[in-house]
Formats: structure tokens, sequence, C-alpha cells
């Protein structure tokens, strides 16, 4: 892995990553909401530390509206429901926008020269460009290990056009949808 995202529920932990990532030569993004949750929820500012920075983010400062209150989730079926209304185009505006806010974190992970606003507008776009047909989507136990999984044969593989999106909840669920541009 070169490149790693992570939420963390509690600062003893993020304290805990932080550390082991200064350790080692990957680029990160580690965030901790002030709310509890281990993702960036909205409903409160995040903290984001990344080799180059140490910063509270303000939801008000990000081209999205702050989340009144989310509904906690509580088991794996519930991530997994809210997971398939995105693909399916049936998430409520916040849910997208989480979505949203998310991945562009995450983008600016990968490429750390990209502003903010540049980072927002493949995730936005992404939502909104997800086709209208039930994506395919092969959910993987928790003790998967993202550097060592391997798309089961069942799955099938990609094919021209098609995409693979990897999502990792906050309940510890690996989600691997499929579907075509």
């Amino acid at each position: 892995i070169q490149n790693q995202m992570v939420g963390v529920s509690n600062q003893e932990i993020l304290r805990i990553y932080k550390y082991y990532f200064q350790k080692r030569q990957i680029g990160y993004n580690l965030v901790y909401s002030y709310d509890g949750c281990d993702e960036i929820s909205l409903c409160e500012d995040f903290r984001l530390i990344s080799p180059d920075k140490d910063c509270i983010i303000k939801i008000e400062d990000l081209p999205v509206q702050k989340v009144k209150t989310l509904d906690l989730i509580q088991t794996q079926e519930q991530a997994k429901k809210i997971f398939l209304d995105i693909l399916r185009k049936q998430g409520t505006k916040e849910q997208n926008e989480i979505v949203i806010t998310n991945s562009a974190f995450a983008i600016s992970c990968l490429n750390r020269k990209k502003s903010l606003e540049d980072c927002f507008e493949p995730s936005t776009s992404a939502i909104a460009c997800i086709p209208k047909q039930t994506p395919k989507i092969a959910f993987f136990p928790e003790k998967t290990c993202i550097n060592s999984f391997k798309i089961p044969a069942s799955f099938g593989r990609p094919g021209p056009g098609e995409r693979i999106i990897f999502w990792y909840g906050s309940i510890s669920s690996m989600v691997i949808a499929s579907f075509l541009n």
C-alpha cells in the first residue's frame, strides 16, 4: 500500500496511527471526527492528519452541507443497505454527500498536489454517473486484508468500460462493486 486513508473513533487511536504512519514511507490521511465516528460524518468538524499537515477541517468550509444528525450504523447489514442504496441512486442527499466527502479526502491522499476542490469534482461525478442498473456486489469478511485479497472468480473481471469501486466501511466490511459506465 502506497497511500491509505484511515478514520478513527478516538484521539488515542489517532495518536497511535499517526506514530505508525510517520515511520512508514507512504502517503496517508488520518481522520478523526469530533462526533466520534470513524469517518467524515459531516455532523461535526474533524481533524485531518497527513504527512504534511495536522489541521481541523470545518464542515462549513467544504462544498457540502453540515448534517444535523446521523443515525449511527449499528450493524454490517445496515451499512450494506446504505451502500447499496447509494449505488442504486436511492441514497439520501446527506448519505451521498458523506460518501462524496470521504472519497474526496481519499483522492487528496493519492494526489497531494490537487486542491481539495479538485478532489471533490471526481467524487461528485462518480456518484452522478452511477448507472441505474443494479451493480454487481461482493462483500468480504472484515478480516480480509486489502494487501492480499483477490476478486473471487465467481465475481468476474471488469470488462471494457466497467469500473470497480473499493469501499471499506466504518463497520469493517469490504465491498467491491462493479458496474458499467
